[in-house]
């Protein structure tokens, strides 16, 4: 990894603009992999819908996957965006990619108990009956987790 890759993850990670900006302007590669094996689209889009629009618009992939799976639409689930759940499904984001534990970001909804978040996924064409690595599909998870106005939504 180059010292501009470097500085573009490390820019994900503190949500330093300047920065973030100087290393695409210099040439990062925005599809680079920190050494967690994370891409700059999965950090960001955890919380930072500026950055998320930066890094598209510099063609970042949006179905890239981290070196465990998990997608940047995965990470936007986790956190309950739903701001960039939904920019990213515009964007091309695919709502079946599996992480390691072959789970989709529905499945992350379900277990999390993220209504709005499963809600976009569902208008998005996530199959709510996809099962995890284990068997589980999104209803059972958010059934497991207690998370009734979620399981019910699936119904």
């Amino acid at each position: 990894m180059n010292s501009k890759d470097i500085m573009l993850c490390e820019a994900s990670v503190t949500g330093n603009v300047s920065d973030f900006k100087e290393a695409i302007k210099l040439g990062a590669d925005v599809n680079t992999k920190n050494a967690e094996g994370q891409t700059p689209l999965c950090m960001v889009a955890k919380c930072r819908l500026d950055l998320v629009k930066i890094l598209i618009e510099n063609e970042a992939d949006v179905n890239i996957q981290s070196d465990k799976g998990s997608a940047p639409l995965h990470w936007a689930v986790e956190y309950d965006n739903v701001d960039i759940v939904e920019y990213l499904l515009k964007n091309g984001a695919n709502t079946e990619l599996r992480d390691e534990n072959h789970e989709t970001p529905l499945h992350w909804a379900g277990w999390t108990g993220h209504y709005k978040s499963a809600k976009i996924l569902l208008q998005y064409g996530a199959n709510k009956n996809a099962k995890n690595g284990g068997g589980i599909n999104p209803i059972d998870l958010a059934k497991r987790q207690g998370h009734s106005e979620v399981s019910k939504l699936f119904e």
